[in-house]
């Protein structure tokens, strides 16, 4: 028995650990995860009105007329069609009513001069969040085909626990012979990073601007007054003039003898119920977000144009009580070009300091050579001998 649960576990606690060496968990910046996971939250709340549409419960209509012989199901289709329509209450104060006027929000017995409010924008709203969600994901795809697995090459088993100092030391080398071999040739290679990542601000502005257009302007300040809504406890809800959970339809038909026949019913909108929540946790998702991009972007510029400052901001990945080597990185970096600058800031930011601080030792200017030390040594060693002679 001791041996057969020797032998279970063996495979479950003492199988090896398994590193994927050609991962960089950091080649990507944090707000191009963000984008990321925006695009995914996008992605699932348009599986989740789909599916309410799929399962039919996204408009019941309610028709007072009898006589008529159109089935629920049929008047249910054509109003979710052809759009539902409300009117909108006239005595308002800012966005809160000031005397209930009807037995629902918007629906009431229309009047001379009065203009109705068409609905039709839910049957958009599950290709909506789908289209955003896959412009969510090309900045970061964009970064990751330009990204070209170059740095994950470079940095290979040095996030390993390598046991030999001498193994380590020939991979850090390594990284030394490739800037020699190709320094200044990463100019188009950094700039196409720098728009992939500067494209994550574009389309965060660009889906805001189109959900307050798609919302009638109303989406910057949607989720502000929601919230003062719950906190205040007003009559109606803000949400009511965007998503009305009770509208009105109209179906017309032709009689038995060809006059037109005007059928009216009152009309449930339980997707809108969803539809309020999902665009309020996009709010606090979205605008967050844009601010944060906003920052990111001026930070990315100030590295772009800017040697002081990213020359200065590298050089701080290296270990403070190395300052011979902060101040050599420092010297080396006043020969550097941008691109040349963002292969070392993404090695930095994906290993571990202590192994920067040691590449730090190990890397020289550009037009030295692959073995400007051993090649110095021997210098010295042949102007000794001729001296000595």
């Amino acid at each position: 028995m001791a041996g057969i649960l020797d032998f279970l576990s063996n495979g479950i606690f003492l199988s090896g650990v398994e590193v994927d060496e050609n991962s960089c968990r950091w080649s990507t910046s944090l707000i191009t995860k963000l984008n990321r996971f925006t695009g995914t939250v996008f992605a699932f709340f348009a599986c989740i009105v789909f599916g309410k549409e799929l399962l039919g419960d996204h408009i019941h209509c309610i028709s007072v007329n009898e006589e008529s012989h159109i089935s629920e199901a049929s008047f249910n289709s054509y109003c979710y069609i052809s759009s539902t329509f409300t009117l909108p209450p006239k005595n308002l104060v800012g966005d809160r009513i000031a005397s209930r006027e009807s037995a629902y929000f918007g629906v009431k017995p229309m009047q001379a001069g009065e203009d109705p409010v068409y609905h039709s924008y839910y049957q958009w709203i599950p290709y909506l969040f789908f289209i955003q969600a896959i412009t969510f994901f090309a900045p970061y795809n964009m970064y990751k085909f330009s990204l070209d697995g170059r740095i994950s090459h470079l940095i290979q088993n040095l996030n390993n626990v390598i046991p030999f100092n001498e193994n380590r030391d020939d991979k850090l080398g390594d990284i030394h012979l490739y800037l020699q071999d190709y320094y200044n040739s990463h100019c188009w290679w950094a700039r196409k990073l720098f728009i992939s990542d500067f494209m994550n601000l574009v389309n965060v502005v660009t889906n805001i601007i189109l959900i307050n257009w798609y919302m009638g302007q109303n989406f910057l300040t949607y989720g502000w007054k929601l919230i003062q809504y719950n906190i205040l406890e007003s009559t109606h809800s803000p949400a009511e003039l965007v998503f009305p959970k009770m509208t009105k339809c109209t179906m017309n038909l032709y009689g038995a003898s060809g006059t037109l026949q005007n059928y009216d019913a009152l009309c449930v909108m339980p997707v809108n119920m969803l539809n309020e929540k999902l665009f309020f946790i996009l709010w606090l998702i979205l605008l967050p977000l844009a601010f944060i991009t906003v920052l990111d972007q001026m930070f990315s510029f100030a590295l772009f144009f800017s040697k002081i400052i990213r020359n200065a901001y590298l050089v701080s990945f290296v270990l403070p009580h190395f300052p011979s080597r902060r101040k050599r990185l420092a010297g080396i970096l006043k020969h550097l070009k941008y691109g040349d600058w963002l292969v070392l800031y993404l090695v930095a930011r994906n290993i571990d300091r202590a192994l920067f601080s040691a590449l730090a030792e190990v890397i020289h200017r550009p037009g030295v050579g692959y073995y400007p030390d051993e090649e110095g040594e021997e210098q010295e060693k042949g102007s000794r001998e001729s001296l000595n002679k």
